[in-house]
């Protein structure tokens, strides 16, 4: 769906359910698929939990739990043997990105609103202009909408729907509770909360097919027509926190210019990190491959930490380099501009910078 983990998540979840509904043997083994497809997963799992200890009994439930734990352990024990623990530490880091945002005025109203932005209409009509009306334009409306959903939500769980829509239900107002208020990295909502486009759709086809069979037809044509009119398409730059990011070309361009034997400090090093040669060394920033730079970034002491990867450019966005500076401390370097990359989405430039210590 995006290029990413997304789709593998969602046929394991989808896998899953209908596993569950056949009372198959081997449930277990795709609810451990489920974790290692996407650690926020758990959130499902735990739902299902429940509701297999309802329908089936305790030594069931303790037999599929044992085979999903025997899927995740080699990783659970790799993880523990090298880092000491298996909850993955960029899910820390990607938080402190969300706490910078917040620092620079974004309120629990935006997070409720830009997380209702990203559930509400796929998987019927993807119009990234109604998101950013509901995200930004008019977020105390998308916060409005959002606790309506939430509510409705509520509301459904307690009509005692059929299991498998209670599972995606329970999932759906976890990991949006849990994105809007905990984690609210917000340009990463319309991954991170495709699992509630998954309800939506399993509700839609339950209804049209209860009263309606005729519409389906109908219904997944208007879906797909929308989604080909609206959807933006891959190549097309960043808008706000949606579409395609832009990252290669910008990226590629930037170091073309950088100087031989550079050391590239960058959040946004990935891309970088990817197109670099071999003279060039990136040096991640924002923490989410970098222990010791998540740390850094929490202290707001991240000028000494690449001080001592011996940072001698800058390279990213404008936003992100104000965020550098905002957590760089007391000892924060002078950035000077040595080239720019074409503008990508609402005039936002990917920037290298020359690093005076």
């Amino acid at each position: 769906m995006n290029g990413l983990e997304t789709s593998l998540g969602i046929a394991c979840l989808t896998g899953a359910l209908l596993a569950f509904e056949a009372r198959k043997p081997w449930l277990g083994l795709l609810l451990g698929l489920s974790l290692l497809a996407r650690v926020d997963s758990v959130f499902f799992v735990a739902a299902m939990g429940v509701v297999l200890l309802r329908r089936d009994g305790l030594v069931p439930t303790l037999r599929h739990a044992g085979l999903a734990a025997i899927v995740v352990a080699p990783w659970w024990i790799y993880s523990i043997a090298h880092f000491e623990t298996f909850v993955p530490g960029s899910g820390a880091a990607v938080r402190e990105q969300g706490m910078m945002y917040r620092d620079a005025g974004m309120g629990v109203r935006d997070q409720i609103a830009w997380a209702t932005g990203a559930v509400f209409g796929p998987p019927f009509i993807d119009f990234a202009p109604l998101r950013e009306l509901l995200g930004g334009t008019a977020s105390g409306v998308g916060m409005i909408v959002g606790l309506a959903l939430l509510g409705g939500a509520l509301y459904l769980l307690k009509t005692r729907p059929p299991a498998a829509v209670a599972i995606l239900t329970m999932h759906a107002l976890c990991i949006f509770a849990f994105y809007a208020l905990y984690l609210p990295a917000t340009w990463f909502f319309r991954r991170y909360l495709v699992p509630v486009h998954l309800l939506v759709a399993l509700l839609v086809a339950l209804r049209v097919t209860k009263h309606r069979a005729w519409l389906v037809g109908p219904v997944v044509a208007i879906a797909s027509i929308s989604t080909f009119f609206f959807a933006h398409p891959a190549i097309t730059p960043d808008q706000g926190h949606h579409g395609a990011k832009g990252y290669f070309a910008p990226a590629r361009d930037v170091l073309a210019h950088a100087p031989p034997n550079a050391v590239i400090g960058s959040l946004q090093s990935g891309a970088l990190s990817w197109l670099a040669s071999d003279d060039t060394r990136i040096v991640n920033l924002d923490g989410v491959v970098d222990g010791e730079a998540r740390r850094a970034l929490h202290d707001r002491r991240l000028a000494d930490f690449a001080k001592a990867r011996g940072m001698t450019h800058f390279a990213d966005w404008d936003v992100n380099a104000k965020r550098f500076l905002e957590r760089a401390g007391r000892n924060a370097p002078k950035l000077t501009r040595l080239y720019e990359a074409e503008p990508q989405g609402k005039d936002e430039r990917f920037v290298l910078y020359e690093v005076s210590w």
